[in-house]
């Protein structure tokens, strides 16, 4: 097993919000309704207040819906996050005022939800989990992403074995880097150290400095590394197969009987957007370049290329049932990265009843 070690203290919630708004602010970051790409389609349609879907636009004002949303990540923009962004956007475009923050730690984007700060947080469904275990009254509502990390070495880091004694970064201690991590630790014997170094970009670039000797990257961080770095690396390991939800969409169980028709204009959008990118994947990559423009074509078509064939951004959900998330819940409990008195009750963590809705 690794052993960890923090690098540094962990600012309020209050604080980095205030500090990644200004600096959002100053770059543009978090803007996201004005429309580069005025010809595209709109794929997201607002529900109903009564909760019914719908296949037509509702004009502004003719519902009672809670348009202004304020969605967080958990890292920097990234290619990743290319199709939930998306969706977002989409959304705009029909009247909702979707906006965006990004936070460094998946704790910190939980805790602003919490706290009523923001409404929706795409994050590590292990961090979701811990907090719902530790009393957080919050849900999952839809898989925003599955099997999206490879673990990435060296040159002289070719197989997991490699690994022993060497230094591995993840994101933090209750992160999906940090469980991918650990798995391949335990399965083979290994002991290595473990350093938090939050966001995948970060950790691209440790590696690449010679900071760490290994890193879990997501799969887009990693192809981007694969065509820039100057230096040889190696995929040890992807983890697509593992009994695990990487990330699912969060909210206040509170906002469920509140906003049950945002709720599934939020969940419809985002599985019209994900249909999409698998659909017209020329689309998809387009609007991952409009997002991040500094972001070379070829890189961008490959990563929905291959995110698409792994099922990363599923359309149907990413979760079929209860007894699919049990899966989840026994494969973190056996990494003792869930406790072991946690609810092994899905629906302690999940509620897929606007998943199920929106799917018909």
């Amino acid at each position: 097993m690794g052993k960890k070690r923090n690098l540094g203290s962990i600012p309020t919630v209050g604080v980095w919000l205030v500090a990644f708004a200004l600096v959002l602010g100053a770059c543009g970051g978090a803007n996201i309704e004005d429309d580069p790409d005025p010809g595209s389609t709109t794929t997201a349609t607002p529900a109903p207040s009564d909760g019914s879907t719908t296949g037509s636009s509702v004009a502004e004002g003719e519902d009672n819906l809670k348009r202004d949303l304020v969605v967080a990540y958990s890292a920097v923009p990234q290619l990743a996050y290319s199709a939930s962004r998306t969706a977002w956007r989409e959304m705009n475009k029909q009247g909702w005022e979707i906006e965006e923050l990004f936070l460094p730690q998946n704790e910190l984007a939980i805790q602003a939800l919490e706290q009523g700060e923001v409404d929706l947080v795409p994050t590590s469904t292990l961090t979701g989990m811990i907090a719902i275990n530790q009393g957080a009254d919050i849900v999952g509502i839809v898989a925003a992403a599955r099997g999206e990390w490879v673990l990435v070495g060296a040159e002289n880091v070719e197989t997991p074995a490699d690994l022993e004694g060497k230094r591995i970064a993840v994101h933090s201690e209750t992160s999906v880097s940090n469980l991918v991590v650990e798995h391949s630790l335990s399965k083979e014997g290994i002991n290595a150290e473990v350093v938090m170094i939050p966001g995948s970009p970060a950790r691209a670039q440790a590696l690449t400095q010679g900071e760490v000797d290994a890193t879990s990257l997501f799969i887009s961080d990693a192809l981007r590394l694969e065509a820039d770095a100057d230096m040889p690396i190696n995929i040890v390991a992807n983890y697509a197969d593992l009994p695990f939800i990487d990330q699912m969409l969060f909210v206040r169980r509170s906002f469920l009987t509140e906003h049950r028709g945002e709720a599934e204009a939020v969940v419809k959008g985002l599985l019209d957007t994900y249909r999409r990118f698998q659909e017209d994947p020329a689309w998809g990559a387009l609007q991952a370049n409009l997002l991040l423009p500094e972001t070379p074509v070829a890189l961008a078509e490959r990563v929905v290329e291959v995110h698409n064939e792994i099922g990363v951004w599923s359309p149907t959900g990413g979760v079929a049932d209860y007894d699919d998330f049990a899966e989840t819940i026994a494969f973190l409990k056996s990494a003792e990265l869930l406790p072991v008195d946690a609810s092994d009750d899905p629906t302690a963590f999940i509620d897929l009843d606007i998943l199920d809705s929106v799917r018909g």
